[in-house]
């Protein structure tokens, strides 16, 4: 199933996304920081994270 993100602050349509990556970009807050350490995560899961 395909629907879209919108921004939380200008309210526009991001643009198409699957329902998962949707729920996904929405635990993680829109946080581009939060998703850099999740992503150093999946790629060494021995480096330590911080937000």
């Amino acid at each position: 199933m395909v629907g879209s993100r919108t921004c939380k602050r200008c309210r526009k349509v991001r643009g198409p996304l699957c329902a998962s990556c949707n729920a996904v970009l929405g635990h993680f807050k829109d946080s581009p920081a939060t998703l850099t350490a999740a992503l150093r995560y999946l790629g060494n899961p021995s480096i330590p994270t911080s937000t």
